[in-house]
């Protein structure tokens, strides 16, 4: 019976520790998600856009923008607002964090990697029904996308 409550109690102490330590991957500060960062200088959403027009991919960039969009299947991307209406995607290195679902309109700093791809139909689709669009809607994606993307490594809501 002891060696039971032992073992309960190391199991107990176990779990309580790699929740501690998982909390803690995001700082003390709970609006951000995957790594931390510091920045003092960030670029807009259209300024980035501007610049890998000239040059791709960009790295170690930190980006300002307002949520258009979030996925609403699990947090795992999200969409920044541009002022010439293509908006740029957001997913997360590695698929290794989400964000909250309901941060659309909020402001983010984000710091990753923005290069410009291709989108296939089946990813537009796919983003599509994350997004709760109508089969309709989703029937009329049919070309592959050449799109703004970025990958976070890590994001700050404001």
């Amino acid at each position: 019976m002891m060696r039971l409550l032992l073992f309960v109690g190391l199991v107990g102490l176990t779990l309580s520790t790699s929740c501690q330590q998982d909390r803690s991957k995001q700082g003390d500060d709970q609006s951000f998600y995957g790594e931390t960062f510091v920045w003092e200088e960030s670029i807009s959403v259209d300024q980035m856009k501007l610049e890998l027009d000239k040059n791709q991919p960009l790295e170690n960039l930190v980006v300002e923008g307002v949520i258009k969009d979030v996925c609403q299947v699990k947090g795992c991307w999200m969409t920044l607002v541009a002022a010439d209406g293509l908006d740029v995607r957001v997913t997360f290195k590695d698929y290794g964090f989400f964000v909250p679902k309901d941060i659309s309109g909020k402001s983010v700093v984000v710091k990753g990697v923005g290069k410009i791809v291709t989108t296939s139909v089946e990813d537009q689709r796919h983003y599509a029904e994350d997004e709760g669009q109508s089969e309709e809607e989703i029937a009329k994606i049919t070309e592959p996308l050449t799109e703004y993307t970025f990958v976070a490594e890590g994001v700050k809501i404001k």
